[in-house]
């Protein structure tokens, strides 16, 4: 968990800016949205993870997005139940994806780094 700790600390908060400014979510991108947001939304919403409107929202303090990530990880730790759908969901975008070489840190920070280190 601690390298995952890392990561989140290491989202740049100039990236996340530029990412939120795009008028819309770049189409190599929503499934990494879509990931975020089954990992940070609380437990009861499942709904908007695609709209990008929500999502630069969610984005709308860089600040308050590392804190949720961070908040993420403790809750994962603490109520590791909780989150099995949410891996589950997660799981099934990763192996949608598992042959496109897109969907890697390398290939994603090509449409926005932010959205790279998000995946990552």
């Amino acid at each position: 968990m601690e390298a995952v700790k890392l990561k989140a600390n290491d989202l740049q908060v100039k990236a996340v800016n530029e990412y939120k400014s795009l008028k819309m979510c770049p189409s190599k991108a929503v499934d990494v949205q879509v990931c975020l947001n089954w990992i940070i939304m609380p437990v009861e919403q499942k709904s908007k993870f695609a709209d990008w409107k929500y999502n630069q929202n969610v984005m709308k303090d860089s600040y308050t997005l590392k804190k949720k990530l961070l908040d993420a990880i403790h809750d994962i730790n603490d109520k590791p139940e909780q989150f099995k759908e949410r891996f589950e969901k997660v799981e099934e975008i990763f192996n949608k994806n598992k042959d496109n070489s897109g969907f890697t840190f390398e290939g994603m920070k090509n449409v926005s780094l932010a959205a790279g280190c998000l995946l990552n």
